[in-house]
């Protein structure tokens, strides 16, 4: 996550109202905190700091993300091995190391 904030100085960041300050560090310019936000639960997180927050899904692996039969137009498709036309997704994955 990226946040930029109103004035550089020292700020709370809390996840679902768990402080994950540590998680954070300055950014490439003034004002900007970057960090990989962990733990979060299945369905709505809130991401907060200062006065403002963000809602952040977190959907099952498992799926579904998309449960209508109704696709957005711009969904790019792919041809499987035996000939099926599926809609491709790609769910980014990172992983960190201590």
């Amino acid at each position: 996550m990226q946040i930029t904030l109103d004035q550089s100085q020292a700020v709370a960041v809390t996840l679902n109202g768990n402080d994950v300050s540590s998680a954070f560090h300055p950014g490439a310019t003034a004002n900007m905190l970057v960090g990989l936000v962990t733990g979060l639960n299945l369905g709505r997180n809130t991401l907060a700091a200062e006065d403002k927050s963000l809602v952040i899904i977190d959907y099952s692996i498992k799926g579904p993300i998309v449960s209508t039969s109704s696709l957005p137009a711009n969904v790019a498709t792919t041809t499987t091995l035996t000939g099926l036309t599926v809609p491709f997704v790609v769910r980014p994955a990172t992983t960190q190391s201590r």
